[in-house]
């Protein structure tokens, strides 16, 4: 039988446990996830107007799943810079009810739908992201009415909430 001296055996077992704590630390680390956290607010729905040759009034508004509103004024409105509002969660399920209604994953990605696109005017953009499901959808003309009426009632919700410019924002 051979045997080991101390020394011997010591480093063996060192390095053995240094290994064995080394591979159990990498796989641990994908097998066990650190303590879950909060997930992060994120926008669910994004409304821009985009300029145009003329005064068109250029603006966006995101919604946060956190029910936070930024709205960014940029050209020809009456509140330019940043301003921010709450979504309460009954007008917020309203309109994610609003957005089902009109299929809107099923729309096209711009409208009109062919020919080329009209330089001089100005666009609206609707971003949707429902879970994983994410769209946008970009009209200058030839909408649907399922979509003109989205657009209204977003505007109309926008119109409705109470803003309040952003503290140092520009």
């Amino acid at each position: 039988m051979k045997t080991f001296s101390l020394p011997k055996l010591g480093f063996l077992l060192g390095t053995l446990l240094l290994l064995f704590t080394q591979c159990n630390r990498q796989t641990g680390a994908s097998q066990v996830p650190d303590e879950p956290t909060p997930a992060e607010a994120y926008v669910w729905l994004r409304y821009a107007k985009t300029a145009c040759y003329g005064e068109c009034p250029v603006y966006s508004v995101e919604f946060f799943t956190d029910g936070k509103v930024v709205y960014e004024g940029k050209a020809y409105v009456e509140k330019m810079g940043r301003h921010l509002a709450r979504l309460d969660e009954t007008r917020s399920r309203a309109l994610r009810q609003r957005i089902a209604v009109t299929d809107f994953f099923d729309l096209y990605n711009r409208y009109p739908v062919e020919g080329p696109e009209i330089a001089d005017a100005p666009s609206t953009i609707v971003y949707v992201r429902f879970g994983d499901q994410e769209k946008e959808v970009s009209s200058i003309a030839e909408a649907p009415e399922s979509l003109r009426q989205l657009q209204a009632y977003i505007e109309s919700l926008i119109e409705s909430l109470k803003w309040v410019p952003e503290e140092g924002a520009d």
